[in-house]
């Protein structure tokens, strides 16, 4: 059951995403109720995406440094210089400004380990990198 509804929404999730969007903006006022659970509902797909993983993929660090040292240099300097430098040249307000650096900078997280899963990529690489970037 939870296999067929998976390959339904990864088949569909072009056209998912989007129109969760749009539901989501009408829907703002029973939205923000559930505000809360983000965190949890993020945790819990995290906990879940990794499941799978082995003791052994801990090491994954080790194998692939450079790509992850360079991930994180794209998320947190390369992406919000470019958000800055749109913003700047499209809007002529400093607030919009902040706030499109900030929507680049923050959820990285949330979005990578949904789209490792979806692509059925390297869940020990994306998890290290995003544990890294999210550390103390």
């Amino acid at each position: 059951m939870l296999e067929k509804l998976n390959v339904f929404l990864q088949k569909y999730i072009a056209i998912l995403t989007p129109l969760s969007l749009i539901v989501g903006v009408f829907l703002e006022s029973i939205g923000h109720h559930l505000l809360f659970l983000v965190s949890w509902l993020f945790a819990f797909m995290t906990f879940s995406g990794s499941l799978h993983m082995k003791f052994k993929d801990v090491k994954i660090f080790m194998k692939h440094p450079i790509l992850i040292l360079f991930s994180i240099l794209f998320l947190h300097l390369l992406m919000p210089l470019w958000a800055y430098f749109l913003s700047t040249v499209l809007f002529d307000d400093h607030l919009l400004t902040v706030g499109f650096v900030l929507a680049i900078a923050l959820p990285t997280g949330v979005t990578s380990v949904i789209w490792i899963n979806i692509c059925k990529g390297n869940l020990p690489l994306g998890l290290s990198i995003m544990f890294i970037n999210c550390g103390p």
